[in-house]
């Protein structure tokens, strides 16, 4: 029955249209990035995050990269999430290598929005209807949430995982892909079987782990590349 309406349509009618329509043409991948600012999350780690990013969205291997595609760009989104998400930088087309640095300046000039706990499911359904916002044509729809610590928001989350599972399927029904990067710590040994287990879905999705947040550049960058260079 999905299969018989347009992608765009769908996540429409799963998350609304969104506070904002952004028109802004054809991609070929319209992603959000969405980083993790709960309290297991200190400030040089904080600033650890948002670095590695500024510095591989301006890399020369991540543009050419995402403009290998048939339509040679793709749109971007950062939100920070924690208890509650937050769009820091809206839907932004990068094409040309101006646009990738001055997305990479604006990421690392953003300050911290919050602090708090860990609302997966939340950010997964903040994250979908962003999407929902992108009017245009995309090629593949993705978001792409990376984070050191399980759902602890909700109860019935606590107990049996589902609200988490609830807005991945959610997304996957809407045509999403949810990838992850999972950030495996002492406090958080078991982070990348539970993101397998309850974050990731839709096609071509896949997380890949970083253990630590000394190990997050290596991970987030592995992970974007990956990403902006899948084709259909």
């Amino acid at each position: 029955m999905l299969g018989r309406w347009p992608v765009a349509v769908l996540i429409a009618a799963l998350f609304g249209a969104g506070p904002s329509h952004a028109q802004l043409g054809p991609v070929d991948l319209a992603v959000v990035l969405a980083m993790d600012v709960s309290g297991s999350i200190d400030r040089e780690r904080w600033e650890l995050q948002r670095r590695a990013t500024a510095e591989i969205i301006s890399s020369k291997e991540f543009a050419d990269a995402a403009r290998r595609g048939v339509h040679g760009r793709i749109a971007v989104a950062v939100v920070q999430w924690s208890t509650r998400p937050k769009t820091m930088i809206g839907w932004t087309v990068l094409a040309t290598e101006a646009e990738f640095a001055a997305l990479a300046l604006r990421i690392q000039g953003m300050q911290r929005a919050s602090s708090g706990a860990t609302c997966l499911a939340d950010v997964l359904n903040h994250a979908g209807s962003l999407l929902a916002s992108w009017s245009g044509n995309a090629v593949r729809r993705v978001i792409d949430v990376s984070g050191d610590g399980q759902e602890n928001c909700q109860t019935e989350a606590l107990q049996n995982d589902s609200y988490t599972k609830t807005a991945r399927d959610r997304a996957i029904a809407a045509g999403i892909t949810i990838n992850g990067l999972p950030i495996t710590t002492a406090f958080e040994p078991a982070v990348a079987g539970w993101y397998a287990n309850n974050v990731i879905g839709g096609p071509r999705s896949f997380l890949i782990e970083a253990k630590g947040l000394d190990d997050f550049a290596r991970a987030m960058r592995a992970k974007l590349i990956v990403e902006v260079a899948a084709t259909d």
